[in-house]
């Protein structure tokens, strides 16, 4: 693999990262009603505002050894999944277009990438759903009682 093409996939797997992080971050406050757009991150477990350092996607997981470097509650296992996930598909997407321009992509190279990234969006839609569909399960049976 010459430079460039090493260079695209590492700027396409930091970018698809982040992605991930903040899909996942979004798809957290969407279920805690929390407010998504003007909300700082911060520890689900100590409310501690998280700094700079503590957000940078998959890095920040693993030197912490997937603990709060605040409070050492558990880091869900989701947030390195979900990031790294993302980081991959979006290096070999970033990397396939760099490539598509000097070869012909096959139909069926199109269609592993197009199942790739559906699989990337699909699982967050799933745990959202099953997180939700808990969460008024408990909401029913309160209600019953």
């Amino acid at each position: 693999m010459s430079m460039p093409y090493l260079a695209v996939a590492i700027i396409g797997f930091l970018f698809g990262a982040a992605l991930g992080s903040a899909w996942l971050c979004l798809l957290s406050r969407l279920e805690t009603n929390e407010p998504w757009v003007t909300g700082r991150s911060h520890c689900d477990s100590c409310k501690h505002v998280l700094e700079a350092i503590d957000l940078i996607p998959v890095i920040s997981y693993l030197s912490c050894h997937g603990k709060c470097r605040y409070c050492g509650a558990d880091i869900p296992k989701l947030a390195l999944y979900a990031e790294t996930v993302f980081g991959v598909v979006y290096a070999f997407v970033f990397s396939l277009f760099l490539y598509a321009t000097n070869y012909y992509i096959s139909p069926l190279m199109r269609i592993a990438v197009a199942g790739v990234i559906f699989a990337g969006v699909v699982f967050p839609f799933e745990y959202v759903k099953k997180k939700f569909s808990k969460q008024q399960n408990k909401q029913e049976k309160e209600v019953q009682k």
